[in-house]
């Protein structure tokens, strides 16, 4: 074979090869999505993290990516593997939440390869849910543990997930706890210690294997709640 023929040969097999790839195309499914915010308007520049879920048989390969909004407030993530996915995009602002935090996690499932769109993705308004802790007599000071792990304060939402308010501050008569949590809904606050006797805002004590059990919804527009407990 020529030089000239042998180039030729190379040449083709090169075009072919190119021609089989783009028509195969990327290995695996396509996800797409919508992320609106409070206003019902596309959020550009917003991660959206895209997880692998347990399918109905209760089986699933780990999976994790992420994709970014573009103007229009669409993301678009390639090469999914056949499976069962769920979406939750990170807030842009601290005045807003995801909805996989605090209501129904977004999810959808991938077969044969294909393309599938979430539902549009709308972000919550968030409320400053405020606790303080009276404990004038230092007693969660000197008790000398880890702040927090002898007073359990949690707050759980519609999706029944539970997560603890953090100590933002501290002063000579107690502490502060803040947490970002959706208006409108039922929120179910908790507070409860084996270690210290404590009290409702009211002076009400509150029992130490019942704790505290306090159901709160915070109306439209309202940004902030306030919960007091008391160390006595």
């Amino acid at each position: 074979m020529t030089t000239r023929a042998c180039l030729f040969v190379l040449a083709f097999s090169s075009v072919l090869f190119v021609s089989l790839a783009s028509a195969q195309g990327p290995a695996g499914g396509t996800i797409r999505g919508l992320i609106l915010g409070t206003d019902q308007k596309p959020v550009a520049g917003v991660v959206v993290v895209i997880s692998a879920r347990p399918g109905k048989d209760g089986a699933f390969a780990p999976f994790q990516s992420s994709a970014v909004t573009g103007t229009d407030g669409m993301f678009t993530l390639t090469g999914v593997p056949d499976g069962t996915y769920a979406a939750c995009p990170h807030p842009p602002s601290a005045d807003v939440l995801p909805p996989c935090s605090w209501a129904t996690e977004p999810r959808l499932t991938i077969a044969n390869a294909g393309l599938e769109y979430f539902a549009a993705i709308q972000f919550q308004g968030s409320v400053d849910l405020y606790l303080r802790v009276n404990d004038p007599n230092g007693k969660k000071a000197a008790a000398g543990k880890t702040p927090g792990s002898n007073l359990l304060v949690t707050v759980r939402g519609p999706n029944g997930r539970m997560l603890p308010i953090p100590v933002t501050a501290r002063d000579n008569g107690g502490y502060d706890h803040h947490l970002s949590v959706p208006g409108d809904v039922d929120l179910v606050f908790t507070a409860q210690s084996d270690a210290f006797d404590l009290a409702d805002s009211n002076g009400k004590a509150i029992g130490k294997q019942s704790g505290s059990v306090v159901t709160v919804h915070i109306p439209p527009g309202q940004k902030q709640h306030k919960e007091i407990i008391n160390i006595q």
